[in-house]
């Protein structure tokens, strides 16, 4: 599929930019994705967002939440770039499968993106985009999936466009002349995201090799495994050359199978407020209007009920006066955004049953910065036999809270003392946050110790038991054996929260 001029020109001479200019912003765009039209613009819009949650490249803003937004919140939100998008055709057909000779349903979404100036609103570049899907059966679910798939495209574009640039600190592992492991002066002050792919090149733009992300360390420090022209970096690191980077697209297939997980960098900088009770405003979901109530209604519920925060509507925030409001201070704002949410009812003779399946994008991000401190895509889906409503009810209502609160703001500490123990082993320790702070009981932390050269590993995991002032005791549910040894010899620790998750949040308890 062909880009407009613009684009191209700007492909081409991204990876020879970086070698006149030495002085990289790789910082996390802020963007406001305004508005699109055309056929199945909602959806479409739904779909875009998900994707530009999914690169972690960007902090993203959807204008219908944006615009709701109390005037002294929006102050403080400085936008990188305006996003817009024509939906320009949704053809769908039927056609024969070339493996199976079965007749299909294949749809194709064709969609002109633009980048606007936020102060001019003058187009800086534009950008095709496609993504197409099939199903045998439905002609709605061939249009679904090729909705969903634009998302490949929006990753390669943003890779592309907001390209992240640096250079190889050292060579840290290398076998028979072949570099292996890499450290990078990039780190987590940048967009860059776990298996990010980068081309190496010397000062005149030649390309040398490629390298992939491994581990990031630090805000300006990451370890990448050498994939390509290992002997070719491992001689021009030894001849003394300046090696610079470049962020390549990632594949698609790579992307798929990319799981998060924690990394030194966060483990390593805290931000030094995030221990406390943080105040956040919720922003009525938009998008699907037959979902968004429902939405609304669960989250309003179990925001109240945590303890992990305080939590204010915005109609309610709206309802005081301006005095009240300007003694409140909004840490983080939560933006639900609603997609594609189907019904379907069944009759029998003795009863009715109502089926709703659907999606929806759970955003926290920080009011005073914009920052996206946690996204989340979610599929539900709900039965019952006695109304529709109820199906909506049941289809939203296993969402996990908490687990989300946990990722967006994670409690930092570390063992303060080990209470008790057993043959050498911890089984109680105090840590240092207790009371006024958002720990709760029943909470699970992880305990890492550091090495020398500044890597942390997951050494155990805790459990909070009790609650005082300025410390909580927990007990010592792994890794007793290994607390103990570090604690009697002073290795620095540190504990992190432990969302209750399996394979990364795949599947959450």
């Amino acid at each position: 599929m062909k880009k407009t001029f613009t684009f191209i020109a700007m492909m081409l001479l991204a990876g020879f930019a970086f070698a006149q200019e030495n002085t990289y912003d790789n910082t996390r765009r802020t963007v406001l994705f305004s508005e699109v039209s055309g056929p199945n613009a909602v959806d479409v819009k739904y779909y875009m967002l998900r994707g530009f949650t999914e690169t972690k490249r960007l902090n993203i803003f959807d204008g219908r939440n944006y615009n709701s937004l109390p005037q002294s919140l929006r102050n403080n939100i400085k936008f990188d770039a305006v996003f817009t998008a024509v939906v320009d055709s949704m053809p769908t057909r039927k056609q024969k499968d070339i493996l199976t000779g079965e007749m299909t349903w294949m749809s194709t979404c064709y969609v002109t993106l633009q980048i606007r100036d936020p102060k001019t609103n003058a187009v800086l570049v534009s950008t095709k985009l496609k993504g197409s899907g099939s199903d045998r059966n439905n002609q709605d679910k061939a249009t679904n999936a090729a909705m969903s798939t634009l998302s490949v495209d929006l990753t390669s574009f943003i890779d592309g466009y907001y390209v992240v640039r640096g250079n190889i600190l050292s060579v840290d592992e290398s076998k028979k002349q072949k570099a292996e492991i890499v450290t990078i002066n990039v780190g987590s002050s940048s967009s860059i995201y776990d298996k990010m792919k980068f081309n190496v090149y010397n000062a005149a733009g030649d390309q040398l090799g490629r390298i992939q992300v491994k581990e990031i360390l630090g805000s300006n420090r990451t370890l990448c495994k050498v994939t390509g022209g290992s002997d070719t970096l491992q001689k021009a690191f030894e001849a003394g050359e300046e090696l610079r980077i470049a962020s390549r697209p990632l594949g698609f297939f790579s992307e798929l199978f990319t799981i998060e997980k924690k990394t030194s960098a966060i483990i390593n900088e805290p931000d030094p407020d995030c221990n406390k009770l943080h105040t956040v405003l919720y922003l009525n979901a938009v998008g699907n209007s037959m979902a968004n109530k429902y939405i609304d209604d669960m989250m309003m519920k179990k925001l109240y009920e945590t303890t992990r925060l305080y939590a204010i509507s915005l109609d309610a925030y709206n309802n005081l006066s301006e005095a009240q409001r300007n003694s409140i201070t909004i840490d983080g704002i939560i933006m639900p955004v609603s997609g594609n949410f189907k019904t379907k009812t069944e009759k029998s003779e003795r009863y009715n049953t109502y089926t709703v399946d659907g999606e929806w994008v759970f955003i926290l991000s920080d009011a005073r910065t914009g920052k996206v401190l946690y996204a989340e895509q979610t599929y539900c889906s709900g039965l019952s036999t006695e109304s529709m409503e109820k199906a909506f009810e049941r289809s939203v209502k296993d969402y996990n809270l908490n687990y989300a609160i946990d990722c967006g703001y994670p409690i930092y500490t570390s063992v303060l003392s080990v209470d008790q123990s057993k043959k050498n082993k911890a089984k109680v320790v105090s840590i240092g946050v207790g009371k006024n702070s958002s720990i709760y009981e029943g909470m699970l932390l992880t305990v890492y110790t550091q090495d020398g050269n500044g890597m942390w590993s997951e050494i155990g995991e805790v459990k909070v038991d009790k609650i005082e002032d300025g410390k909580s005791t927990c007990d010592v549910k792994k890794g007793g054996e290994e607390i103990m040894k570090a604690f009697d010899e002073n290795i620095p620790n540190r504990i992190v929260t432990r969302p209750k998750s399996f394979l990364g949040g795949l599947l959450k308890l």
